[in-house]
């Protein structure tokens, strides 16, 4: 994971717009943002290079417009922040992450069925081994 893939939540709000509308101006990027966020149009053009310098985004020209374009689906970033998130923790806490996101989330039958096939195909450890601090060998969880 690359510093330069660290997403903001400001950031992930333009994304979720994007992602949710296709490929639009930064104009009708602007319009489809909440108001509670306040945000003036030069601040979401700042996000908007922010994205386009970490890959996530592309634009092209079109006429005076900048039409933007995701170049991660929603599917790929969420893959990428869950990797970040798990590598930031000690491993014998992910089993207390899946537990938080299983209790936060809401399902449908089909998605708890989903959910049930992975956790089935996984294969199981032994032992999780803490990470915290390995070098030193110390471990408080």
């Amino acid at each position: 994971m690359t510093d330069e893939f660290n997403l903001s939540d400001s950031e992930i709000v333009v994304m979720r717009i994007l992602w949710t509308l296709g490929d639009i101006s930064s104009e009708e990027i602007i319009a489809a943002i909440p108001d509670f966020y306040q945000w003036s149009p030069s601040t979401v053009r700042t996000f908007l290079a922010r994205l386009t310098k970490k890959g996530i985004t592309s634009s092209t020209r079109k006429g005076h417009k900048f039409i933007y374009h995701a170049q991660k689906t929603e599917d790929e970033v969420i893959q990428l922040l869950t990797s970040e998130l798990l590598h930031k923790i000690c491993a014998m806490k992910q089993t207390d992450v899946v537990i938080n996101l299983i209790d936060y989330g809401e399902f449908t039958a089909d998605d708890k069925s989903r959910i049930n096939r992975h956790l089935s195909a996984k294969t199981e450890v032994d032992k999780v081994s803490c990470d915290c601090l390995s070098k030193f060998h110390i471990c408080n969880c």
